[in-house]
């Protein structure tokens, strides 16, 4: 009888240690708790391991050494750190992200083109203005290079019309200096012509972040679209307004 009582109580003293045990492991199976402002945000971890997860989350991975933390979401700036994890020491992340505007996608645009665009995630529309661009602008480098050509063969014309002594040579040489100013105001309206197109093509580039950029703080996305009407020539504006749930 009195070892079967000692026994009982070896019995239940083991238990209260291996539940005591149990407790602890349950509470450091936690490495990192992670929150955000807004939620929903894909967090990567880059250090010893590699890791992607989603906000809000509990890490229970047995993460140890110093970790390389990127947060981003649609339509807000993305946010960087670095934490060091320790084992049996649980630790915590608030990351706080601040909405894309579309100033800043503006002033992008404004120093290089599509940048803005890429900004604000819309990266097909950021290579178009890019290269539209740079297209325009060597076509207007070619248009301008053609009228200085044509420009100098006119003064050549016109210095060697103006060396002629007599009325013959003069009129001889007349002919061919109105080709060559036709041909060099031709040139240059040619060379405008190409300015006005790439510095257009960039404004439309700055203005399509003002009026085009995808909102996306508290959660809702507005868009303004235009639709051409072959028929009726006419242009519609559709502006939309969507809310994230």
């Amino acid at each position: 009888m009195h070892m079967k009582r000692i026994v009982a109580l070896v019995a239940v003293v083991a238990g209260m240690l291996f539940g005591l045990a149990w407790g602890q492991d349950d509470s450091a199976q936690v490495t990192l708790r992670i929150s955000s402002t807004p939620p929903g945000v894909t967090v990567n971890m880059d250090g010893p391991f590699q890791l992607t997860t989603t906000t809000p989350t509990e890490i229970s991975q047995p993460l140890t050494g110093r970790y390389h933390v990127k947060a981003e979401k649609f339509g807000y700036e993305s946010w960087e750190t670095y934490v060091t994890l320790t084992p049996n020491q649980p630790a915590s992340l608030k990351i706080n992200l601040s909405p894309k505007t579309r100033v800043k996608a503006a002033l992008r645009s404004v120093l290089i083109p599509g940048w803005g665009q890429f900004y604000s995630d819309r990266k097909g529309w950021g290579y178009f203005f890019a290269v539209g661009t740079a297209t325009l602008a060597a076509g207007f480098i070619l248009a301008d290079l053609h009228y200085s050509n044509q420009y100098d063969q006119y003064v050549d014309v016109r210095n060697e019309f103006d060396r002629a002594a007599t009325i013959e040579e003069k009129t001889n040489l007349k002919q061919n200096l109105d080709d060559e100013q036709r041909e060099a105001y031709d040139a240059e309206n040619l060379r405008n012509a190409a300015l006005g197109i790439a510095a257009g093509f960039w404004a439309f580039n700055v203005v399509d972040n003002i009026f085009f950029f995808p909102s996306a703080e508290s959660g809702v996305f507005e868009r303004l679209s235009s639709n051409y009407d072959v028929r009726t020539g006419q242009v519609k504006l559709t502006y939309t307004q969507s809310i994230d749930f």
